[in-house]
């Protein structure tokens, strides 16, 4: 990564880190309760990942997962607390998350599963061919794609599994609303959606896909608080764009989850 980007993304980071700080806390009993339980699990993106990893886990005696690019590490966290046999390793760039990280896996009791270290996604940091499963949640879209390509296939044993969810802007006349939208975003300098022949790179590394997309209405739950209308927002996406596949051109979120394939993403 770029120096002059490194020292943007840090500076973000930093401040990030000193709010999660003061919230570090035991994750809500309930909060586990859903994503154990993942009732919703079709309509919602981190449902859909829980569901998965916890029938995946009833398949292995331990299995060893990656979050690459782990921020506060509160997602992993919440994996080792639902999942018992789940061992993770996170990486990020800032030592201030990481740090928010490892404490939030003592204060939950997963520090013995769930370790955090300080790393650029882009180098070498982690083994080759360790993890069952690698997890790259809103990462992808901050740094290199021929770079976080080359990791993922390097650190993802073979047969194992890479979950990928990022924004996307199929759409440019949606993208430039999203730029122009009075709504807070809190995204870092440097960030960006990816583009349609960004995800082709990213399918084409995997095999046994499967690819899910959200928020096409549901981005306007950003507006709400309430839970039912969210929902229903979240049902609709979910009926129209398995019905309308043109209308997928103009959704939020892509969901990707497939076995790391054969190939060398190079040839």
């Amino acid at each position: 990564m770029k120096s002059d980007i490194v020292e943007r993304e840090l500076e973000f980071h930093k401040k990030l880190a000193i709010e999660k700080t003061s919230s570090i806390k035991p994750i809500d009993p309930g909060i586990l309760l859903r994503y154990t339980e993942n009732n919703n699990w079709h309509i919602y993106e981190k449902e859909y990942i829980f569901h998965f990893l916890i029938e995946y886990a009833k398949t292995k005696d331990k299995i060893v997962i990656c979050e690459y690019g782990c921020g506060d590490g509160y997602i992993s966290c919440q994996i080792a607390s639902i999942i018992s046999n789940a061992f993770i390793d996170g990486i990020d760039l800032s030592p201030d998350l990481v740090n928010v990280a490892n404490e939030n896996a003592k204060i939950n009791g997963v520090a013995a599963r769930a370790n955090f270290i300080v790393g650029d996604a882009e180098q070498d940091v982690l083994k080759s061919d360790k993890y069952d499963v690698v997890l790259v949640l809103n990462i992808i879209h901050h740094i290199s794609l021929d770079e976080a390509i080359r990791q993922l296939t390097r650190i993802t044993k073979a047969g194992g599994n890479i979950i990928i969810l990022e924004p996307i802007a199929f759409s440019k006349q949606l993208q430039s609303l999203r730029d122009i939208t009075p709504v807070k975003k809190n995204t870092s300098p440097d960030e960006r959606q990816l583009d349609e022949n960004e995800v082709k790179c990213l399918i084409r590394i995997l095999k046994n896909i499967d690819i899910r997309y959200f928020n096409l209405f549901g981005r306007l739950a950003r507006l709400t608080n309430n839970d039912t209308i969210i929902n229903i927002l979240k049902n609709i996406d979910y009926i129209i764009m398995q019905r309308l596949k043109i209308l997928r051109t103009y959704a939020g979120r892509i969901l990707i989850i497939g076995e790391k394939g054969e190939d060398d993403y190079e040839k």
